[in-house]
């Protein structure tokens, strides 16, 4: 029995000390909770929590578990201004701790961290909030001279960004190069303006943030006319003398009345046999330059050309202008029978490779004899309309030794032969 006695004792502190390690309480320990705001994300990792919210308000709970008092305090206290907890101390037990942000208004992302602390342990709450997207334009408003010249859009934006030039503009403001990263400065090439008219373009900037809309207004070519000479002295024989007109407008010109010794020298049907004559044996064909209100003159002009056995093409001009000659392309069905190429003339090389196949097939409604297609470079356009009138079917091109033509000359000959 006096063993037992000894064995009793021993065994109650055995006991007693059991059960004292497995009633061991949590100290201090975040347990996820719940969140408001879409894209806001908790992460809970080594006994610190992180939390990441996106620009706009929001917040997050989380429990704290802890077995006796704890406080809770910003590290940097300026984050106060943003961010906030719903509590700041507590005592032993389970409680929800709100975290909350306001509106990210800022274009850089922010962070703050809160420090609990329970004891001698501690635990933080790293707080993260994305920046605000933005996409900034230095000016929505530019205006160029004739000339033209440089536009420079600084672009600020903290996401991915693209830019459109507006239909019908590409042909004249045209992206030159990027420069930077955050800040990107695009340049874009305003070609010059062959026409009187001030014309308007629009480059549209896209980002995940919205749209942001530069208009490019430029100024149209001054009204210009220049003679050659404004006095001419002639004989008491009869005599020619010619005046060269230089002029962006259209031109007419009248005689007086009481001058009827004083008339226009055009081509006439009955001019033909001495202009001509000295060709016979030399060429097969004769290409006649045509102002489209002459169509039907030159037609008459053509037929005679005819009769003295030369094939007839035509060089119809001013290209760009042809929607303006009403009727026009129903026209040109009577020519079918007496030319054998209609030549398209880009005389102020001012259409855009769209225009040349626009118009292309409008002609192929009404001709059933060739095509041929005259360019000039006024706008650097010569090589991709030249090109693609080649592509739409036509049946000539026409290219010039280094380019040498009226104005800002043609097609390089051998730029094309290159490209061929």
């Amino acid at each position: 029995m006096r063993t037992n006695r000894i064995l009793l004792p021993l065994l109650s502190a055995l006991l007693l000390l059991f059960m004292g390690a497995c009633s061991t309480e949590t100290e201090f320990e975040f347990h996820s909770g719940s969140s408001s705001g879409s894209g806001t994300e908790v992460n809970i990792s080594g006994g610190t929590v992180y939390l990441n919210f996106p620009s706009s308000a929001g917040s997050a709970t989380i429990q704290v578990e802890a077995s006796k008092s704890w406080t809770a305090s910003f590290v940097n206290g300026r984050a106060k201004d943003w961010c906030s907890v719903s509590a700041e101390s507590g005592g032993k037990g389970t409680v929800s701790v709100t975290v909350s942000v306001k509106e990210n208004p800022d274009y850089d992302e922010r962070s703050a961290s809160v420090l609990f602390q329970c004891g001698d342990v501690q635990r933080t709450i790293v707080v993260t909030q994305k920046q605000k997207d933005a996409m900034l334009v230095s000016g929505t408003k530019f205006e160029l001279p004739q000339e033209g010249g440089t536009v420079n859009v600084e672009v600020k934006s903290n996401t991915t960004f693209r830019y459109t030039v507006a239909d019908g503009c590409s042909s004249w403001i045209t992206p030159t190069s990027t420069k930077g990263l955050s800040t990107s400065t695009v340049s874009f090439k305003v070609s010059e303006n062959p026409t009187l008219q001030k014309r308007e373009g629009e480059i549209t900037f896209t980002s995940s943030v919205g749209t942001e809309k530069v208009k490019i207004y430029q100024d149209g070519e001054a009204p210009t006319m220049i003679l050659s000479t404004e006095k001419v002295e002639v004989g008491a024989g009869k005599e020619t003398f010619n005046v060269e007109v230089r002029s962006n407008l259209g031109v007419t010109f009248s005689i007086p009345s009481d001058c009827k010794w004083l008339h226009e020298k055009s081509t006439k049907p009955e001019d033909l046999e001495h202009l001509i004559a000295p060709l016979k044996g030399v060429v097969d064909m004769i290409r006649i330059a045509v102002d489209p209100k002459n169509l039907d003159r030159a037609v008459v002009l053509a037929e005679k050309v005819k009769e003295y056995g030369y094939e007839v093409a035509f060089n119809v001009m001013y290209m760009s202008k042809w929607n303006q000659y009403e009727g026009l392309f129903e026209k040109l069905t009577q020519l079918n029978d007496v030319i054998k190429i209609f030549n398209m003339v880009d005389s102020y090389g001012s259409v855009s490779p769209n225009e040349v196949r626009a118009i292309i097939a409008n002609l192929k409604k009404y001709l059933t004899c060739k095509i041929g297609f005259h360019g000039h470079n006024n706008l650097q356009l010569g090589l991709i309309n030249t090109l693609t009138a080649i592509e739409c079917g036509v049946d000539s091109v026409d290219a010039t030794i280094l380019g040498m033509g009226r104005g800002a000359g043609n097609l390089n000959t051998e730029l094309l032969l290159t490209y061929l």
